[in-house]
């Protein structure tokens, strides 16, 4: 059952959660439900692929994949890197 739809349902509760954590002060919520909207929103892109629905990952996945999800993560690195150098 493809259920990329519920995940991203549950993906935007968390992201209004981390807000209102925000709100209320309580920062490391916030990160945490932050972390778990971006998981969730993952999942429903895995979900919507197919990824789950058939076969062991390691034999699901081309080089052209990796390659592009590596360059995504390098991209989220870089991101992180420079905004601690920020603070």
């Amino acid at each position: 059952m493809e259920r990329s739809a519920d995940w991203m349902i549950q993906a935007e509760g968390d992201l209004l959660h981390a807000r209102n954590d925000v709100a209320g002060r309580y920062y490391e919520w916030a990160c945490f439900s932050a972390q778990q909207a971006a998981e969730k929103a993952v999942k429903a892109v895995f979900q919507r692929m197919g990824a789950e629905a058939w076969g062991a990952p390691r034999t699901r996945y081309t080089h052209g994949e990796a390659m592009r999800l590596i360059g995504d993560a390098e991209e989220i690195y870089r991101f992180c890197s420079d905004l601690l150098s920020t603070i």
